[in-house]
């Protein structure tokens, strides 16, 4: 799943502090040298330690063998509840929207690669079905345009003589909690 994206948001709860499932899935992230973006959440509760928790990732980071760089990841403080953020965890309150937490994923994580021009692969992490739809392959467009009507070749991973054709009927794009229709999507998407 880690080869589907191209940074990380590790959001860390400001009272609970990081969760023992937290150090799998960011042990594998800086494996790949993936772009990491802290996110302390839920600032505003009356049992935050920010300071202690700040110490926790620290640690954690460590423990894990970051490196210098993945250990000055940017981090973000935000309450969730309030819709806020801010680079300042001693003034929480200076937050008034969440464009802190925008601003630091634009900057910091790498944009997609791909060669839109290049012939069309997709990376397909997990099978989904929609009773209108039919199946339906979930992952990334490596390279190249998809576009609906398109006829391509599927490969399977674990049995590379295996190949089946097919053609694109629907394509959707995720928006908010859900689906929305779309025409073609190009590397990255």
């Amino acid at each position: 799943m880690l080869k589907m994206v191209n940074g990380v948001l590790l959001l860390v709860d400001a009272a609970e502090g990081c969760m023992p499932q937290t150090r799998f899935v960011l042990q594998k992230a800086l494996q790949q040298n993936l772009s990491l973006v802290i996110a302390v959440n839920k600032i505003d509760r009356p049992d935050a330690r920010i300071k202690e928790v700040i110490d926790e990732i620290l640690e954690l980071l460590m423990d894990l063998g970051a490196t210098d760089e993945q250990l000055d990841s940017p981090m973000v403080f935000c309450s969730g509840r309030n819709g806020t953020a801010s680079y300042d965890w001693t003034h929480p309150e200076n937050g008034t929207d969440l464009k802190p937490l925008f601003d630091t994923i634009l900057k910091y994580v790498t944009p997609p690669e791909g060669e839109p021009e290049a012939p069309m692969q997709m990376l397909v992490s997990s099978v989904d079905y929609n009773d209108f739809v039919g199946r339906m392959g979930v992952g990334r467009v490596q390279n190249g345009i998809i576009k609906v009507g398109q006829a391509v070749q599927v490969c399977d991973w674990h049995n590379p003589d295996l190949h089946m054709t097919g053609r694109i009927t629907k394509l959707f794009d995720f928006k908010a909690n859900g689906r929305e229709p779309i025409e073609q999507a190009a590397a990255g998407d």
